[in-house]
């Protein structure tokens, strides 16, 4: 969207495109102004205005282009947005994000597409050691692909997930539980 257009401009161009949200530049300079939401302009009176001359413009979710992909998926997900804007240095728009391709990121960073079995650990986070888990793994010669953690919010305990290169973890899974962690998956 640019400052050109309307309200009634913003509903058919997000119909069209089958957007919940998009990024409202300055057509000269490409920068920057807001993020215009489908149930905003919906409910806005006059369907004739410039998006410019509303109050629209206060919502302006966006991540810098060298920001973590964490750091964005933490803003959509705030947020609720379906895309995020990307800016460079100076808050002009370089293009944006979709759920879609963080998905695409979570799913290349936990070695989704990699052989080898998934482990659930859950643990009090003082019991919370990233480096004996790893260790118990080296001894069994098994090693991890990737892990993650989770603070569970009603019991304040810590999922860990693990990924291996092995599917054949029974030991491994038989490690863990000696060392007083609780395998749930």
């Amino acid at each position: 969207l640019n400052t050109q257009h309307t309200c009634r401009d913003a509903i058919t161009l997000m119909e069209d495109e089958m957007l919940q949200q998009m990024p409202l530049l300055d057509e000269t300079t490409q920068h920057y102004i807001a993020l215009i939401q489908y149930k905003d302009v919906l409910d806005w009176q006059d369907e004739q205005q410039l998006l410019v001359h509303t109050s629209l413009l206060n919502y302006k979710p966006a991540i810098l282009a060298n920001a973590h992909p964490f750091d964005a998926l933490k803003v959509m997900r705030n947020n609720e947005l379906a895309i995020l804007p990307v800016l460079d240095k100076q808050q002009a728009y370089i293009g944006y994000l979709t759920q879609e391709d963080l998905i695409n990121y979570l799913g290349q960073q936990t070695a989704i597409q990699q052989e080898g079995a998934i482990i659930v650990v859950e643990v009090a986070q003082k019991d919370l050691s990233f480096a004996e888990i790893a260790r118990i793994c080296e001894s069994e010669q098994v090693p991890i692909w990737s892990m993650h953690s989770y603070i569970i919010p009603e019991t304040g305990r810590v999922e860990i997930t693990i990924k291996t290169n092995s599917v054949h973890v029974s030991g491994l899974v038989q490690s863990i539980e000696r060392h007083n962690f609780q395998v749930t998956a």
